[in-house]
């Protein structure tokens, strides 16, 4: 849910929201003992749903 609302207030202002989410897609975990483990999991998730936005992007422009 929270990656679906992201997506969402990405598209309506994407650079008020280019840096919102967990500490750890802008580096080092700052969770320390309590982290989740799976920094490495979010960042490529973080990263296909970027792809995905701007695909869509381009589809949209496009026509398509």
């Amino acid at each position: 849910m929270a990656t679906e609302l992201h997506r969402l207030c990405m598209q309506v202002a994407p650079a008020l929201f280019a840096d919102a989410g967990p500490g750890c897609l802008r580096g080092a975990c700052p969770e320390g003992e309590k982290s989740c483990g799976r920094a490495r999991q979010v960042r490529e998730e973080r990263r296909l749903l970027l792809e995905r936005m701007e695909e869509e992007k381009k589809n949209d422009r496009s026509g398509s």
